[in-house]
């Protein structure tokens, strides 16, 4: 309790004094000091519950009503005093049905209205920063809207809120620190503003959201940003990241496809863990360097961009997993020479493995089957995947070329 911890400090130095004073006092002189101290101690004590529904410390002043209303107003930070404390009890929050923090606030201490009772906090338009484990552990709040104008949400700000619901995050906001939302298990709406550039480690672990969209103005992802993210389903990344961090998606068990940007040039260790549901992770520029373990646990189909030279056979690897590589290419179409080599029929820059039958490019026509031309079947063949027009027909091939004339 803060009024104990204050209390003992003070019984501390009080003991401190006394002692000092031993040696120059008689034992009567003495005993009545005790006494004096006790005194002190106890009237300390009742002034400081007397008090306990409001106060004033410097530049902050604070009120609990009787709905349970806690409106806290001043200027500038709210803040630890000197004891490592704020004004107000620990037990004083478990009160608070609701929170108001008042306009001319910058900032928000560290833990400084953590485990409060509230389902609900207003915040200022005049606020800054929102401190370390501000919110850590308010179980009752469900939603939160951090107005625009706050530019950096610190470590576990609002961590392990299981209630908490919605929130939306402004543009205003250049770093979301590490743990921010961290066991929030119940938030299942998120909105981050274009203008984050940072999102710091753990920032969202376990949270409930099934899809998330990260702005095109982040720069860095931490590791592990998603991990035990168990409903996500679906999320987009921007071209702006150079790196998919270690653990980034680890144990997302519901995440199904993944497209990694351009931009991206490594995949660090246990990217994609456990990931049990993804069915394909497609790339669509160069080919960035691999983990061993960036795959771990995953089986899954990658697809790599055709006419892309660095991928080259030696990078089709499993890193971990069970990992089945095949070509793609986002301007594809009909039929295409792909990064190996080979020639294939493309829709929309995939490989379709399903068809068999007859399709043309500038070359000529060719017999596709299973989406692969292997220039080794000869002979006549009809059609039996066509148009109207030409299905069931008969061509002669010769190399998977049809011969005219």
């Amino acid at each position: 309790m803060k009024i104990r911890n204050r209390l003992l400090k003070k019984i501390a130095v009080t003991a401190t004094v006394c002692s000092v004073a031993a040696a120059m006092l008689p034992i009567s002189a003495l005993a009545e000091e005790t006494v004096e101290t006790e005194e002190t101690v106890i009237v300390s004590e009742t002034s400081k519950s007397l008090k306990s529904q409001s106060g004033t410390d410097g530049n902050i002043s604070w009120v609990l009503d009787d709905s349970g209303t806690m409106t806290v107003t001043g200027t500038g930070a709210i803040s630890l005093d000197n004891a490592c404390d704020y004004p107000w009890e620990d037990e004083l929050l478990q009160s608070v049905s609701k929170l108001v923090i008042g306009e001319g606030i910058t900032s928000i201490g560290e833990g400084a209205f953590s485990g409060g009772a509230y389902t609900s906090v207003t915040l200022p338009g005049t606020l800054k920063s929102i401190g370390v484990f501000a919110f850590e552990d308010c179980n009752n709040l469900t939603e939160v809207v951090i107005p625009d104008g706050v530019e950096i949400l610190k470590h576990g700000a609002f961590c392990g809120c299981s209630n908490l619901k919605k929130v939306v995050i402004p543009g205003s906001v250049k770093t979301i620190d590490a743990r921010a939302f961290d066991s929030c298990t119940s938030l299942s709406d998120v909105t981050i503003g274009e203008g984050v550039e940072t999102i710091g480690y753990w920032a969202f672990w376990g949270c409930a959201m099934t899809e998330i969209t990260v702005p095109s103005s982040v720069e860095s992802l931490g590791g592990r940003v998603f991990e035990c993210c168990e409903n996500l389903t679906s999320v987009t990344l921007p071209e702006s990241i150079t790196t998919i961090p270690a653990g980034l998606f680890a144990d997302c068990s519901s995440l199904t496809a993944v497209t990694i940007p351009t931009s991206v040039t490594s995949v660090e260790s246990y990217a994609f863990i456990n990931c049990d549901s993804l069915k394909s992770v497609s790339f669509t520029g160069n080919c960035p360097a691999f983990a061993d373990d960036s795959f771990e646990g995953v089986t899954t189909t990658c697809y790599y961009p055709a006419s892309n030279s660095t991928w080259t056979g030696d990078k089709l690897q499993n890193y971990g997993g069970s990992v089945t590589w095949k070509l793609t290419g986002s301007n594809l179409n009909g039929v295409c020479k792909g990064a190996d080599g080979s020639w294939y029929y493309y829709i929309n820059g995939v490989i379709q493995e399903n068809y068999t039958g007859f399709q043309s490019n500038s070359n000529g026509k060719w017999y596709i089957e299973n989406g692969k031309v292997t220039f080794a079947k000869n002979g006549v063949i009809q059609d039996t995947n066509g148009t109207i027009a030409t299905k069931g027909t008969w061509s002669y091939v010769t190399g998977r070329k049809v011969q005219t004339g």
